[in-house]
């Protein structure tokens, strides 16, 4: 289904990132992991089982082990319609999950995240004032993009301001303020989701366009801490 679907693909981008990358999603990755579980598990009952292998009689320790674990009696118990559901109702014992709670788990994560951001930035440019704080996030992108191109090849001001100006306003910028405030509300509202698969869905939205500003805002105060510490050291 499409939700099984979102959810294989949303975890398994959380997987490599795990493996790959060392992110460790703590706040989310029990239920998150819960919920591939579940949904694996419901996948060996939607998928059609091709065909059985019977082991040899008599039964070796790690067969006995399996079928005692599942609750069989015997080996021929495997062909019996109800055996997929055996072995589901047995692997689900004791895990549990709560739809709600993982919407809400979801969403406090991002929003808690974009407030945590939102701090660092204002730590950074000493200020709370958003239209300052606006305009030096656009223009950090025009540089990167432009502004610099453009003083290398001879720019100067006023003539630098008026491609910012023109830039801005065609709309080059990927973050400014209004985005990540409506990033917090879209962000917000994943608790109100009521299937698991579209919150995931949405949470995954954000997520990807958030990660990169994280990471940008998280240099540019490690700079800001060292330059701090270089004052220090000079004044001492």
């Amino acid at each position: 289904s499409t939700d099984d679907c979102i959810i294989l693909n949303s975890c398994h981008k959380l997987r490599c990132e795990a493996f790959h990358s060392g992110t460790l999603r703590d706040r989310i990755l029990e239920d998150v992991s819960k919920l591939l579980f579940r949904t694996v598990v419901d996948l060996t009952l939607k998928l059609p089982i091709q065909s059985y292998r019977l082991p040899n009689s008599p039964l070796s320790n790690e067969d006995a082990s399996f079928l005692e674990r599942f609750d069989f009696k015997s080996a021929h118990s495997l062909i019996g319609e109800q055996s997929a559901n055996q072995f589901a109702d047995r692997l689900l014992d004791g895990v549990s999950f709560d739809g709600s709670a993982f919407a809400t788990t979801l969403s406090n994560d991002l929003v808690e995240r974009i407030d945590q951001l939102i701090g660092v930035v204002e730590d950074i440019e000493e200020t709370s004032d958003r239209s300052p704080i606006d305009r030096n996030l656009q223009y950090t992108q025009f540089w990167r993009q432009l502004g610099s191109k453009l003083m290398a090849e001879g720019v100067r001001e006023p003539e630098l301001e008026t491609a910012y100006r023109k830039w801005q306003a065609e709309g080059h910028a990927k973050y400014t303020s209004h985005k990540i405030d409506r990033w917090r509300r879209q962000a917000k509202s994943i608790a109100n989701c009521q299937k698991p698969a579209r919150a995931l869905a949405h949470y995954s939205g954000i997520d990807k366009r958030l990660r990169p500003l994280e990471e940008d805002v998280a240099e540019a105060a490690y700079r800001y801490e060292k330059e701090i510490d270089a004052q220090i050291e000079h004044y001492k």
